[in-house]
């Protein structure tokens, strides 16, 4: 930390810290999708165009579907935070009801990009090498953006400065360092939330688990509205008795 400091110290006097500190801030340059995708979210510019579409004339039947499936979609993902199209929503709705409380909408939000839907009826947390390298990446830059900016809080003070904008620059710059670092913190929650979520989808959607709620005459995701094997037995029953 002194070490660094000195550093510090140093590039304030040759005029390069507040080179340094850009530079450090434009290494989060793989984060940008993240804070271009949130400002996308916010504006709502999907459901205004796709609002705006449905009011055009002359739609035909399949067209005005497709809009309200969509429009339906992102509806349901700024009230829930889920994603995907109508099974995958149908499926999450089902694990939740079935998880006694272990699991929550905002879990499969926070971590969709991990999520995937197999098979029709199942969702599997996948989680590449490359993810796990881009999750301890961005937690070891995070806390070199905390660091940098202890540093340049502490700066004014080791190294006065007579200029009093120059050190309200400085404070400004350790503050804008500190916020960009706390955001990536912010963006290891995804990776957090699946891997915290893959023991209990494992579980819910275990061979032996989907045996049991057939037997006891629930449906599986995906399965709506086909009869439970307990309700074949039966039927199989009152037939062998006639």
């Amino acid at each position: 930390m002194g070490t660094l400091i000195d550093w510090l110290i140093k590039a304030w006097e040759s005029g390069n810290v507040a080179t340094l500190a850009f530079a450090a801030l434009l290494l989060g340059g793989f984060k940008l999708n993240s804070i271009l995708s949130l400002a996308q979210h916010i504006s709502g510019r999907r459901r205004r165009f796709l609002v705006d579409a449905l009011k055009q004339e002359g739609l035909d039947a399949t067209t005005r579907a497709f809009l309200l499936e969509e429009l339906n979609a992102v509806l349901v993902q700024c009230a829930t935070g889920i994603a995907g199209n109508q099974v995958y929503r149908s499926t999450v709705l089902a694990l939740i009801a079935r998880s006694n409380g272990d699991l929550r909408a905002c879990q499969f939000a926070r971590a969709g990009r991990f999520l995937r839907l197999q098979d029709g009826s199942r969702i599997d947390v996948v989680i590449r090498r490359s993810d796990t390298f881009e999750y301890w990446a961005t937690i070891l830059y995070g806390l070199f953006l905390l660091v940098l900016a202890l540093g340049l809080f502490s700066l004014p003070k080791l190294a006065p400065i007579g200029n009093p904008i120059a050190v309200a620059g400085l404070i400004g710059l350790g503050v804008a360092t500190l916020a960009f670092g706390c955001f990536m913190f912010a963006q290891t929650m995804p990776y957090t939330v699946a891997r915290r979520i893959a023991p209990v989808l494992q579980r819910l959607q275990s061979p032996a688990r989907h045996e049991i709620a057939v037997e006891s005459g629930e449906s599986r995701p995906g399965d709506a509205g086909l009869p439970c094997l307990a309700s074949a037995r039966a039927s199989l029953a009152a037939r062998s008795v006639r």
